[in-house]
């Protein structure tokens, strides 16, 4: 068994090797104790002296893969252990991460804001780096998507080095979408504006749950002004 150094740029390594008995490169910061595969993850647990009182684990499997017994667990401020497919949108009966399981690790994450956090999938490559890339974004972003989309991320400048993680986006969306006021095909209208007649009546063509804001067939609604309108019946 080997856990090996951090990180050495003379060094190949295959990432996708679950096989391989040994801890590869992965991030390891303020935020994170590692975003890693489900065997590097039980190495750092079983062999590495982690301050457990201040770390949080996301253990993410394939649905019929089992969790990890208590034992192994003990000690941390809290885990979350979830199952979802390592896809970006179905394929047959494989499915991505619902919206469900998204508040969920969404309502975890903002719950330990102040917590480092370790996080595994199979190989710790996608499903975790795109959760990884949310603690970043509610972190250090307050969950502002564009800010965090045109800003610093320790996960994407430590793959541009390593070439480790490609977070599966769906797996990021899903966890940062937040439930809209308004769904596509609602006709709205200003609430101040009682007798609009029908042809000042709007739809909703397109909703922007990152961001924030509604467009419609005569332009956008930016987030701040929802409670200006209301839903014709």
């Amino acid at each position: 068994m080997q856990i090996g150094k951090q990180f050495d740029d003379n060094v190949e390594f295959d990432f996708c090797d679950n096989n391989n008995p040994s801890l590869k490169p992965h991030i390891n910061n303020e935020d994170f104790v590692g975003i890693v595969g489900r065997g590097e993850f039980k190495l750092l647990v079983e062999h590495t002296d982690i301050d457990r009182a201040n770390t949080v684990c996301i253990c993410i499997f394939d649905p019929d893969r089992s969790h990890h017994d208590d034992e192994l667990l003990e000690g941390f401020a809290d885990v979350l252990q979830i199952r979802f497919w390592d896809v970006e949108e179905a394929i047959g009966r494989i499915k991505p991460i619902t919206a469900e399981q998204g508040l969920i690790i969404r309502k975890f994450i903002e719950k330990h804001k102040d917590k480092r956090f370790l996080i595994h999938c199979e190989a710790g490559m996608s499903r975790s780096a795109g959760v990884g890339q949310a603690v970043e974004c509610i972190k250090h972003f307050d969950g502002n998507v564009f800010h965090f989309r045109t800003g610093f991320s320790a996960i994407s400048e430590f793959s541009k080095k390593t070439g480790r993680y490609h977070p599966n986006l769906t797996v990021f969306d899903a966890i940062m979408s937040r439930k809209t006021k308004f769904e596509v095909g609602d006709r709205v209208k200003m609430i101040r504006d009682s007798n609009l007649p029908e042809y000042l009546i709007w739809t909703i063509t397109e909703v922007h749950p990152n961001n924030g804001g509604w467009s419609h067939n005569k332009g956008f609604i930016p987030p701040q002004d929802e409670k200006l309108w209301e839903i014709v019946k």
